[in-house]
């Protein structure tokens, strides 16, 4: 440990040295390549632990450093090393702020929560650092420093945060069909290429990474409406769905299978998170046809559902949710990662809203699905659950105007200056160096 911290500081060095040189225009040659002459094994390893915006600054002090920290193994490297950190963790929160006098919008801002342990195993000496995030002003939004202003309160659509995926996210922008891919940590965007199914009524999208093909990806799940028929019939239309590749820039039809029986079909609602090469929608099992209208509006969906998407084999399937859900199907619940397994978190909304904290154990297909209940807990004030952070056992949640963390073992809430109203959106965040242009 006490090898890498002095490493560190020898690389810092070279860094503030080879600044001098280039702004005294005396740069010599041959001093830069003694710098450089340190092997690449102890190298690679050092600049690994550095956050993006150090490696940005060294990748301009010789060809051979920029060509390593642009080669797709040192960015693996290095994302590997700041995805498996355990002992801090951050969250990206958007949040709706308080009105300003001098405009009739309302604007949102996107936050950085940092939460790191102090090392003397006290629950309570918890730290954290909080700071905002500014999008570029080429990206589109119309913006004020940190602050996004919203028109016409579309609080949903306006820089809707869809998912997250090895530091790069995917979001809106003032409306669904504006698809963004953006890396905060190195400052790069890309705007999608159009769909390639138009005039659809509603969509849903996930994103995450291919495995197989080494490439991110999105789909996109998309309904066409319904239809009205003379003996009272309402037929909901056919799904479609398509996936896009980052490195091609374009979208290409595939396959449901898995996303329909004979009489239902499965509609991702909502998505939630990617883990292991799946995506993960919560979604509602519903009815294709409905004898009147009445019938739907009495029976909107059969049941709650999982949806799961094979990015490498690009399969859907769907997974059964815990049976006391369908018994009491009254949750308010969220998909997440916790302690490296897939996990279901959230209240019931009937009489006294225990939080319970699902895993899956086990899943074959969509056929075969066990869950294993790890938590059931009465929390006070009944928050709102928005993300585990699995090393402490710490629910961030939000009470009223305020998010606060929960800790699980000293039953304790920890107020945090992050203030906004009803709307929150809230994802896990790892610094990365993966491009998004290529």
């Amino acid at each position: 440990m006490q090898f890498h911290i002095v490493m560190c500081f020898c690389l810092m060095n070279i860094y503030t040295i080879a600044k001098r040189y280039k702004n005294q225009k005396q740069r010599d040659s041959a001093k830069m390549a003694e710098f450089c002459k340190m092997p690449e094994e102890m190298v690679v390893p050092i600049l690994s632990r550095l956050l993006p915006k150090s490696l940005m600054r060294f990748k301009c002090i010789h060809k051979s450093w920029h060509s390593l920290i642009d080669s797709p193994q040192f960015i693996s490297k290095h994302l590997h090393f700041h995805n498996n950190l355990s002992s801090s963790t951050t969250t990206l929160f958007k949040r709706p702020v308080m009105r300003r006098t001098d405009t009739e919008n309302e604007e949102i801002v996107c936050s950085f929560l940092n939460l790191r342990n102090a090392n003397d195993g006290d629950e309570d000496n918890l730290h954290y650092d909080i700071k905002d995030l500014e999008f570029p002003p080429a990206m589109g939004l119309k913006t004020r420093g940190q602050f996004i202003e919203i028109p016409n309160k579309c609080y949903h659509n306006c820089a809707y945060i869809i998912g997250h995926c090895d530091g790069i996210f995917c979001l809106t922008l003032y409306a669904a069909s504006d698809l963004v891919l953006y890396n905060p940590a190195i400052k790069e965007f890309k705007f999608l290429a159009e769909s390639c199914l138009q005039d659809k009524n509603i969509g849903s999208v996930g994103f995450g990474y291919d495995p197989k093909s080494a490439d991110y990806i999105l789909v996109s799940v998309v309904s066409y409406g319904e239809q009205y028929y003379n003996d009272d019939r309402l037929v909901i239309d056919p799904m479609r769905a398509e996936v896009y590749t980052m490195s091609t820039d374009c979208w290409r039809e595939i396959k449901i299978h898995n996303l329909e029986t004979e009489t239902t079909f499965f509609w991702p609602r909502h998505f939630q998170v990617y883990f292991k090469g799946s995506c993960y929608w919560l979604a509602h099992e519903k009815r294709k046809e409905f004898i009147t209208l009445y019938d739907r509006l009495e029976e909107y969906y059969i049941w709650e559902a999982i949806v799961c998407f094979d990015t490498a084999n690009r399969i859907f399937h769907n997974i059964l949710v815990p049976d006391c859900l369908y018994e009491f199907p009254m949750h308010d619940l969220d998909l997440t990662v916790w302690n490296d397994s897939i996990a279901l978190f959230g209240f019931y909304r009937g009489g006294s809203r225990p939080f319970d904290i699902w895993v899956m154990d086990s899943f074959d297909d969509g056929h075969n699905s066990s869950w294993i209940k790890q938590l059931s807990v009465d929390i006070a004030k009944s928050p709102i659950p928005l993300a585990l952070w699995e090393s402490n056992e710490i629910l961030l949640v939000f009470t009223h105007t305020q998010i606060a963390l929960y800790s699980f073992v000293t039953e304790k809430f920890q107020y945090l200056p992050l203030y906004g109203a009803s709307f929150f959106q809230a994802f896990p965040y790892v610094d990365s160096i993966v491009p998004v242009k290529m």
